[in-house]
């Protein structure tokens, strides 16, 4: 059960305590997404490792500071950095995080590709990194950060992915599929989702690709899960290229992590 001050502070709650339709939609996104999180903080509890959950493109950080209060306050010396471009946002982190001091907040006033995180992280720290509807390429931004620090999960769900969309040069029949501006911007979203999950898997995490609720509450509704393993899906990178060859797109993803993958 989430408390209830928490839930008034986030402004999810009115003062006499009920929630409007935008709140319900809010809540019903961020506990389906925390019921995906629970089994990977369960089992850090399990074998005694702490968790750093860094939650990029925060907003008013609701689902940080709800999975610190729900998840995180029962683990081992938990921490959470909520990392928001508005300051006036990271201010308002900050006054909320006094609800759940049993977990160390951080929040940061910085983009997504500039951050770097000023905290060591001990061996049996696992990092868990969240992106909740971050705009098109600040997801790339986001699971770039996560590969390089080598977080153990990742959980995001895409928004507004035009970059590829607008990049699209398909090639002989195939340019049927863009003709219509609708079909584009879909297939290009689509197509954005399908290498960042093919590139984790190359870069050796096992990956989930689900719904993260109805589409009746978000249209923004896919969910990437990953968790390292270490071992490399050798069929990703030439899935990858085959369609690279065939639509001619530009990635972020693929832009930021040119060296990385090539040592993969």
């Amino acid at each position: 059960m989430i408390h209830a001050e928490l839930l008034k502070a986030l402004h999810l709650l009115t003062r006499d305590g009920k929630l409007n339709q935008d709140a319900r939609r809010k809540l019903k996104q961020v506990t389906h997404f925390l019921g995906f999180l629970k089994p990977w903080v369960e089992d850090c509890r399990t074998n005694e490792q702490s968790i750093h959950a860094v939650d990029f493109g925060a907003g008013k950080s609701y689902l940080g500071l709800i999975l610190a209060d729900q998840l995180l306050r029962n683990s081992i010396r938990p921490q959470l950095t909520a990392v928001e471009s508005r300051p006036e946002l990271v201010e308002k982190i900050r006054t909320i995080a006094e609800f759940i001091p049993e977990v160390t907040i951080h929040a940061v006033a910085d983009v997504i590709k500039n951050f770097s995180d000023p905290h060591d992280r001990p061996d049996s720290q696992q990092l868990l990194v969240l992106a909740l509807h971050a705009c098109d390429t600040a997801t790339d931004d986001a699971l770039i950060w996560a590969i390089q620090n080598r977080a153990k999960h990742i959980a995001v769900v895409p928004c507004c992915q035009a970059q590829v969309a607008r990049s699209l040069k398909p090639l002989g029949g195939l340019k049927a599929i863009i003709e219509a501006p609708i079909h584009q911007r879909e297939f290009g979203s689509h197509l954005t989702n399908v290498i960042r999950a093919l590139v984790l898997r190359h870069v050796g995490y096992r990956v989930t690709v689900t719904e993260l609720v109805g589409w009746e509450h978000s249209l923004k509704n896919e969910l990437i899960l990953a968790q390292y393993t270490g071992k490399s899906d050798l069929t990703a990178m030439p899935k990858i290229e085959a369609l690279r060859k065939e639509f001619a797109f530009d990635h972020a993803l693929i832009d930021g992590l040119a060296g990385w993958l090539n040592r993969s």
